[in-house]
């Protein structure tokens, strides 16, 4: 009987052997398989080769299949073309990759599709050929522009993020570029990585079914991704164990609507965002978000476009809006404005705004948070706290009369602490 029969490899990364009697290939090379019972063994020696993938273009769809493992890539592989061929790779799939190889997804005007089909009880897995494991063994998946319909589903991508050639700071193991360019991701675990998990460029965004994105144990940032594109990051991502676990992002103008939502790890904005534009986009925080800027940026709304802020935390999970540093100081960012162009839309309410004061350039006093016109009690049940000026300023331009909302009212719940200047500034 079968159920009697116990079964080992001598060498389970190049040939693994299930509880039945299945063998699956790891890795080219040879292994014994061994079957046991009571006082009886016999052995079978397993010579695996596996599919081998070199320097050159995929021009025409073709599938890699489970039976073919490990499929091994020497170096780049490139998949575009006229006819946009199609890369797909079945359940069960094990890649490995040498030395510096990539797949790369698309190339400037010629079209291509990484279809990648796990499944929860075979995953495909993208990791290098090397004997000794290491980060940065190879560089990654690349999307680039001319990419399309392209999906990865119950995949593991792991040992990548080397020398990609778009920059130190854009290495990844998968690589998003291009403003039409939207891969799907769902339950996908990127791991072991030298650099950053993924890397956004040129307005590359989450395509909108993915969900279950796991990034750990990568030596700098998960995610890294323009501003204007966070708001297709998956609710349900999971970021542990990073070198720096935050969502990057450049900063810059937000000119569409969106919701930015909690994670578990903090948004990370290097220099200043500022949200409007023709269609008076709003940004919506959610509960628990928080948000860091770098060093004299500030957080502006409705400034030169109309725009709108929603910050509506709760007592549970407030917003935080603060200073992207290890030892914080007052007056690292400017703080946030509600500019000319923001209207009564706007809310930020249960929140923490702190360590902005820095100069201004509007020629207003120097806070956490500026109010250039008056739109009404905008700012309730909110912490302003280690500020280089004021707690708020409330400032008055030629076009406009001068405030009615005062923000110290103890009806609005405002609470001012450590500010090295007023609570309130200005009229």
């Amino acid at each position: 009987m079968l159920d009697d029969v116990t079964w080992s490899s001598s060498e389970p990364s190049v040939v693994r052997v299930e509880r039945d009697g299945r063998v699956t290939g790891m890795g080219a090379g040879t292994a014994t398989v061994t079957a046991a019972s009571g006082n009886k063994s016999g052995n079978l020696t397993l010579t695996v080769r596996g599919a081998i993938h070199s320097n050159g273009s995929i021009l025409t769809s073709e599938t890699w299949r489970e039976v073919d493992n490990p499929h091994i890539v020497l170096d780049d592989i490139v998949v575009a073309g006229s006819g946009t061929p199609v890369l797909t790779i079945e359940a069960g799939c094990i890649i490995r990759f040498e030395h510096g190889a990539s797949i790369e997804i698309g190339y400037g005007s010629e079209g291509g599709t990484l279809r990648v089909q796990g499944t929860a009880e075979k995953p495909v897995t993208f990791t290098t050929n090397a004997d000794s494991p290491a980060p940065g063994q190879w560089q990654g998946v690349y999307f680039l522009e001319g990419a399309t319909s392209s999906s990865i589903s119950h995949a593991v991508v792991e040992y990548c993020g080397s020398n990609s050639g778009y920059g130190t700071a854009n290495d990844a193991c998968i690589i998003v570029s291009g403003s039409t360019v939207r891969p799907n991701f769902q339950d996908v675990t990127i791991q072991h990585s030298a650099s950053q998990g993924i890397t956004f460029m040129h307005e590359g965004a989450f395509g909108s079914n993915s969900m279950g994105l796991t990034v750990t144990d990568v030596a700098n940032a998960p995610i890294y991704m323009g501003v204007n594109q966070l708001g297709s990051l998956p609710g349900d991502s999971v970021f542990m164990s990073n070198g720096r676990n935050v969502i990057r992002s450049p900063g810059g103008q937000v000119d569409r609507s969106q919701t930015w939502v909690n994670v578990g790890v903090p948004y990370a904005m290097e220099d200043s965002v500022y949200v409007d534009g023709a269609t008076t986009p709003t940004l919506t925080l959610s509960p628990g978000v928080t948000l860091r800027f770098g060093r004299l940026s500030y957080f502006e709304i409705g400034t030169g476009e109309g725009g709108n802020l929603r910050a509506e935390g709760t007592a549970e999970a407030p917003i935080t809006l603060t200073a992207d540093a290890e030892f914080p100081m007052s007056g690292h960012w400017q703080g946030l404005v509600f500019g000319e162009m923001a209207t009564a839309a706007s809310k930020l309410t249960r929140a923490v705004v702190e360590y902005g004061g820095s100069r201004a350039s509007d020629g207003n006093p120097d806070a956490n948070v500026r109010v250039i016109v008056d739109k009404g009690p905008i700012i309730t049940q909110t912490t302003l706290r280690h500020s280089m000026g004021c707690g708020i300023t409330r400032a008055k331009t030629p076009n406009y009369d001068t405030f009615t909302t005062d923000f110290t009212a103890p009806s609005l719940g405002n609470v001012f602490s450590d500010n090295s200047g007023p609570a309130q500034c200005g009229p």
